[in-house]
């Protein structure tokens, strides 16, 4: 699982575009354009060996829903955060959100808002209430 991917890569069928992080960490927007046939390729695998290295959006979703479930404290300050609330002695509450990426500088992250607005978590339908999702037919997961 590749947990954290600190380059920029844009890949198109004529060019790439690839950045890195300096030695300080601060991330180097110059970068490079991949024009050449070798240098696409180059960046072509690059996209490649990390995507196959990837989660999936649903697993992860699925991973992050489950740890919710196991902390109804948790739930509570999640909600209000969506519902943009505030949150009684909520600092480690909000902290452990973050660290777990369902919520960025106070406010839902993607996956947060799908969980918190009930949509599937597997193809980003909107439930509507429903029990299970009438595009792809998993179970939706309540919170």
């Amino acid at each position: 699982m590749v947990e954290r991917l600190d380059i920029y890569l844009q890949v198109s069928e004529k060019e790439a575009i690839a950045a890195f992080p300096l030695m300080d960490g601060t991330f180097d927007h110059l970068g490079f354009i991949a024009r050449d046939r070798r240098s696409h390729k180059w960046c072509k695998d690059l996209f490649q060996y990390y995507w196959e290295r990837s989660p999936t959006r649903a697993s992860v979703a699925e991973e992050m829903y489950g740890w919710l479930k196991k902390r109804p404290k948790a739930i509570h300050a999640f909600k209000n955060i969506a519902a943009g609330e505030e949150i009684e002695g909520g600092e480690e509450l909000i902290s452990e959100l973050e660290n777990v990426s369902l919520v960025s500088q106070g406010k839902l992250t993607f996956i947060g808002e799908l969980i918190s607005r009930g949509f599937c978590i597997y193809c980003s339908t909107p439930s509507r209430g429903d029990a299970f999702c009438r595009s792809c037919g998993r179970k939706v997961p309540e919170i």
